[in-house]
């Protein structure tokens, strides 16, 4: 079992250098034999100075032959399988990058959101605040979850690094927390305001 393509990668190498090998096994092995037979003819019967037999070292020979091509199907087989887990590795860093992003923008919204305008009509800012939670909570909505998918994959295949990006579920998470709280805050903010002018029968002018 391989954990990346790159150790996939090294168990190939290490194959083709076997099978480029195994060419001059082949001729050691014919050597060999011809040998085997050349004591046979001179003296029938087991060689008290080998420790393998003939058929010992021919059996030895076939099973290295027949294991190589088992080989190249198991390489094959992992291959796939690490493709599969690199392509759920991007597919979360992808997603993941693309929520940072949104983030990103919705932050500098929020801060811009932050500075009431004492001029402007309170209930429209109100209003705005609350359009902007209503977005955060639709986008939140409908993108979380489809990572959440995909981090259930990476734990399904017991996915532990992503070298595609620094951010994980919990991370997400929290930043959807952080913007959802401080436009509440603003929104709460702003009705204090109205509260406070309301008693004090302020008006804009």
């Amino acid at each position: 079992h391989a954990d990346s393509l790159t150790e996939v990668n090294t168990a190939k190498e290490a194959l083709t250098e076997i099978e480029t090998n195994m060419e001059a096994f082949k001729a050691d092995y014919d050597n060999y034999m011809a040998l085997v037979n050349q004591a046979a003819e001179l003296r029938p019967g087991d060689n008290p100075f080998t420790l393998y037999t003939p058929d010992q070292i021919t059996s030895l020979y076939n099973e290295v032959q027949q294991l190589i091509p088992i080989r190249h199907s198991t390489l094959a087989s992992e291959e796939q399988n690490q493709n599969s887990r690199e392509d759920i590795r991007k597919q979360f860093a992808a997603a993941a990058d693309e929520f940072h992003n949104w983030w990103v923008d919705t932050t500098t919204k929020i801060k811009a959101a932050s500075n009431v305008d004492v001029t402007g009509v309170l209930e429209d800012q109100v209003a705005a605040a609350h359009k902007m939670q209503e977005d955060i909570e639709a986008y939140n909505n409908e993108h979380l979850p489809q990572i959440e998918a995909i981090s259930k994959q990476m734990e399904a295949e017991i996915i532990l690094e992503n070298p595609h990006t620094s951010h994980t579920m919990e991370n997400l998470r929290g930043k959807y927390y952080q913007v959802i709280k401080q436009a509440q805050a603003i929104e709460t903010d702003i009705k204090n305001q109205i509260t406070v002018r309301d008693a004090n029968n302020i008006t804009p002018e």
